[in-house]
């Protein structure tokens, strides 16, 4: 294999980064890869950030300035739409990234084929430190990208052709998860992975999306995940798919009608899938018959209607009750 043939494509948007800004680029600039563009896309800033990318004299640089801000969504289409390169991959200006990051994923890109969407391990620092490692294979990710997002945006990288032979781009009506609904609309086209290798530095700083927006972050994530399922082939009630994701958010009932639609929903996505073999089967009747177990143990009104359900459904022939746990439910159906 000769990787060196494959040009790769870093969109790096910068908006008000000077504080950050000379660490990200320096970082790509001193990759172990060298056949690459930077792509640095100036939305509007209105800090030093244009004389810190102006200082740089590397030929690998391509800058473009927007004349006004856009936006991220914009600005990272726009560099999707200028990318040269066989493989794109994303920074932000407020991240490192290892010096061996893209030789390690353009060769495991290069040695296969079927991926079209790479990710790797990373670790947090700044304001909380932390190793970061999602779950790595195709099977696994599917099912993960259930409940969450299991990809570091920054730390991606992917096939161009996928993207421009499917149209595919950031949506604005995802704002604030937009990522996470791309990565969902890729794993029906495409294989994905995750290496276990650390090779993002990841900076936590109380101005980040995912604080900020948070609530609106949820909101869209909730819509993601129901649009995932239907897309799949799943079907059940609007009621049937908010229970599925209140579940996997830990959020509580004590209305018993709904915890039973929130159990008969899930054995509803198992039965399904038998059919659909959208998901691993067997990982995604583990997945949820802890989901289901959990959510029975966690309830603070217990009653024998949701007991019986418990007792005559598919998913619970699959859990292991300890006696702890046994007692812990006598205690709570037969105390009322």
């Amino acid at each position: 294999m000769n990787s060196e043939k494959a040009f790769v494509t870093i969109i790096l948007p910068v908006y008000n980064a000077e504080k950050h800004l000379n660490e990200a680029i320096d970082s790509i600039l001193h990759q172990s890869y060298s056949f690459f563009e930077l792509v640095l896309i100036n939305d509007g800033s209105s800090d030093r950030s244009e004389e810190i990318i102006l200082a740089y004299s590397d030929r690998r640089i391509r800058y473009i300035k927007n004349a006004q801000n856009i936006g991220l969504i914009d600005t990272l289409n726009l560099g999707f739409s200028l990318a040269q390169g066989k493989y794109i991959a994303r920074m932000d200006n407020d991240d490192i990234a290892l010096p061996d990051r893209i030789e390690k994923q353009v060769a495991f890109l290069e040695s296969n084929p079927n991926i079209g969407l790479l990710g790797s391990g990373y670790t947090i620092f700044g304001d909380k430190n932390e190793v970061v490692n999602y779950p790595k294979n195709n099977d696994d990710l599917k099912l993960a990208t259930l409940f969450y997002n299991p990809f570091c945006h920054p730390s991606i990288i992917l096939r161009k052709q996928i993207m421009d032979d499917n149209n595919l781009r950031f949506k604005k009506e995802y704002i604030h998860a937009e990522e996470y609904k791309l990565w969902t609309e890729l794993l029906f086209l495409t294989e994905c992975h995750n290496l276990e290798d650390n090779l993002l530095m990841y900076r936590s700083h109380a101005s980040q999306i995912s604080r900020v927006h948070r609530q609106a972050q949820l909101e869209k994530t909730t819509l993601i995940q129901k649009e995932y399922l239907k897309n799949a082939g799943f079907e059940l009630s609007d009621r049937g798919f908010k229970s599925i994701f209140s579940i996997a958010s830990k959020s509580t009932l004590n209305n018993p009608d709904a915890v039973l639609e929130r159990l008969e929903s899930l054995e509803k996505v198992v039965k399904q899938n038998e059919k659909i073999h959208f998901f691993n089967h067997d990982k995604l009747k583990q997945k949820l018959s802890i989901l289901y177990k959990n959510t029975i143990l966690e309830l603070s009104k217990m009653n024998k209607s949701i007991y019986q359900h418990y007792r005559s459904s598919t998913l619970s022939k699959s859990i292991h009750w300890t006696l702890k746990q046994k007692i812990r439910i006598a205690l709570q159906l037969f105390s009322r």
